[in-house]
């Protein structure tokens, strides 16, 4: 999966109303996985984020156990709709 379908993910499911940085705020992270910040989480990734070809290897389904380990949802989309819905009742 590249960033670009990654992020194309993000407008999927936002209808293109936010962006990854709006749907995982501090505050979400803190409250709806295992991490303090989007900080540790992003460190805790399988992947080393600043390596380009690291995070086109990385699968949704990678994803998706990582997802499923530190928080309460099964998906990578799932935690997506929840931070949306999240963010909308924060406005």
């Amino acid at each position: 999966m590249s960033l670009l379908d990654l992020l194309g993910q993000v407008q999927a499911i936002t209808g293109g109303k936010y962006g990854l940085s709006d749907l995982l705020s501090e505050d979400f992270i803190r409250e709806k996985t295992d991490f303090a910040s989007i900080e540790q989480l992003l460190k805790e990734l399988p992947i080393d984020i600043n390596n380009v070809a690291d995070v086109q290897r990385l699968s949704e389904s990678d994803l998706n156990v990582f997802v499923k380990e530190h928080s309460s949802y099964d998906t990578w989309k799932g935690l997506l709709a929840e931070a949306m819905h999240f963010l909308d009742n924060r406005q």
